[in-house]
């Protein structure tokens, strides 16, 4: 189930899909009316009504001799919310990683851009870690958020079998010369976006900056999974506003195929394309 890949100079980013949903509209877009979608957002809608996201991670291979797995999908439990979403297909980023070419036990680091169960649920399978020698980076805010404060049970069971493994961060952390971790709350208090500097072009994996690239054409919709949606659309309209301003290019594993995209500002909006299109 691996799909897209880019090369970044030395680094090589390769998507690791886990599954495809659909997720209610209302769920995703609260405050989003009928009239909106009409518009020409429901383009973007599939013939059930729901706004379709992949998700999974990415796999990043640099100078050294990590192999980094940024976010881990939703696990082997990982099923649909009646009336708020539905799963069409799951449980495949271990194959995915396979047909990488690539074993669980060599994973060196697994990063979460957040704690959201469709991000952390591969951290453990079987009540073990998945990734048995790896580093598992997360933020402070939220191991307290989802872990310590038992915000949401499926969370707290798939990172205590790891919690040996888990290094948290509070200040902007370096993972390898290449890979730096910023955090970016409004999403989840510890949210955070994960850099990946290939020399002459960076790559940025925004984890849930955005869920969809509707969001380029719309920063201002709040999402309905938002810890904070005022601090979210802030954070997310200055990101792009970056992204653009710099040539970042973007991902996020809930993107059409997990592509890589190529931002640019369009009055006070953005458009978008995917990298080689």
């Amino acid at each position: 189930m691996s799909g897209a890949s880019v090369t970044l100079g030395p680094v090589r980013v390769d998507s690791v899909l886990d599954g495809h949903m659909g997720v209610a509209p209302h769920v995703l877009y609260p405050h989003v009316g009928v009239q909106e979608w009409a518009a020409g957002a429901a383009a973007h809608l599939k013939a059930d009504g729901n706004v379709p996201l992949d998700y999974g991670g990415y796999l990043l291979r640099g100078p050294g001799d990590r192999l980094i797995l940024v976010d881990a999908g939703g696990g082997s439990d990982f099923t649909s919310v009646a009336g708020k979403s539905t799963l069409y297909e799951g449980q495949g980023l271990l194959d995915s990683l396979a047909a990488l070419g690539v074993k669980p036990g060599e994973i060196s680091d697994v990063v979460f851009t957040h704690l959201h169960f469709d991000h952390s649920g591969w951290a453990s399978c079987n009540g073990k870690p998945a990734f048995p020698r790896a580093t598992y980076w997360c933020h402070s805010a939220d191991w307290e958020t989802f872990v310590d404060a038992l915000t949401d049970e499926r969370i707290r069971n798939a990172m205590l079998p790891a919690a040996d493994l888990v290094r948290t961060w509070t200040e902007d952390a370096t993972v390898a010369p290449w890979l730096r971790l910023v955090r970016c709350p409004g999403h989840t208090p510890g949210n955070a976006i994960v850099m990946v500097d290939g020399g002459d072009q960076r790559l940025a994996l925004i984890g849930d900056l955005a869920h969809h690239p509707l969001e380029f054409e719309h920063p201002e919709w709040h999402g309905g999974t938002d810890w904070d949606p005022v601090i979210a659309v802030d954070q997310r309209t200055r990101w792009f506003g970056r992204f653009a301003g710099e040539s970042i290019l973007v991902a996020s594993p809930h993107f059409p195929g997990q592509h890589a995209l190529r931002v640019r500002r369009d009055g006070a909006a953005f458009t978008f394309a995917e990298v080689g299109a």
